[in-house]
């Protein structure tokens, strides 16, 4: 579920903190155009994703906090399997996935993202400002092309996808610029085949409450620091709160990946 709380910024550490939001319903795949007044060009695509039973509507209010100027076009699908408070991207919460599940999820997601991508975020250099090639798991901002943020499940997704080996069938799925997991962690690498090194160029931004009583707040930090080990572009955001989305976690994503507006 994802709700919306206030929240209290935690001391930073190396892999960076910051304060928490709820959810909930279902609704089929929705694609939110430029809002009027918007006064830059759509050169990238934001893909929401729902946790566990949660309403996908309710990421329609999360879009604005980490696009506030309208550069992205907004994509909400919904996942197909049915819990009693809402839709799920996974047969069950508790139990390991297995590969069938997962690899299914990735495929609809691929297929949905490409007939829905703008032509422009495929379109010239993803890092921005003549940056030169980045080392190992340095930060350089990169201009956002395809975006994917999640909560809990739908997180987790978002880092499968994003960090999931590209051949065969898989070698037109287009590789996101950022992603950003909150309240999140890894599948098993049993039921995803991770190639960290194929995503070099995808920056993962990770935000958790520490008080989270539904993912303990410890796999968001091994998920980080596995990124880290894997010399990936990791920011971990740890803030006080439980199993939500924060304002602080918020105002931190749309700062780490709009830095100076």
């Amino acid at each position: 579920m994802v709700r919306v709380a206030p929240s209290r910024v935690l001391p930073r550490r190396r892999l960076a903190p910051s304060g928490t939001r709820r959810l909930r319903r279902a609704r089929p795949p929705v694609e939110r155009p430029l809002r009027a007044g918007a006064t830059h060009a759509v050169t990238g695509l934001l893909v929401l994703l729902h946790g566990h039973g949660d309403d996908p509507a309710t990421l329609g209010a999360v879009a604005p906090r980490l696009d506030p100027h309208g550069r992205l076009r907004r994509m909400i699908p919904s996942g197909r399997h049915r819990t009693p408070t809402g839709p799920a991207w996974l047969p069950t919460f508790a139990a390991a996935p297995t590969s069938t599940d997962v690899g299914d999820v990735l495929e609809r997601l691929a297929r949905e993202i490409r007939a829905t991508l703008p032509a422009a975020a495929l379109d010239g250099p993803s890092i921005g400002h003549d940056t030169p090639d980045p080392t190992p798991g340095q930060h350089v901002h990169r201009r956002p092309g395809l975006v994917l943020a999640g909560f809990s499940q739908g997180a987790a997704l978002a880092l499968a996808y994003a960090l999931a080996r590209r051949d065969g069938d898989h070698a037109d799925w287009v590789r996101p610029t950022h992603v950003l997991g909150f309240g999140t962690y890894l599948l098993d690498p049993d039921v995803v085949d991770y190639d960290p090194a194929g995503a070099s160029a995808t920056a993962c931004w990770l935000g958790h409450g520490d008080e989270d009583d539904v993912v303990p707040v410890q796999q968001g930090r091994s998920a980080a620091r596995w990124l880290a080990r894997h010399d990936l572009d990791v920011r971990f955001c740890e803030t006080a709160g439980g199993h939500a989305i924060t304002d602080a976690q918020l105002d931190d994503a749309r700062d780490w990946l709009h830095p100076g507006d």
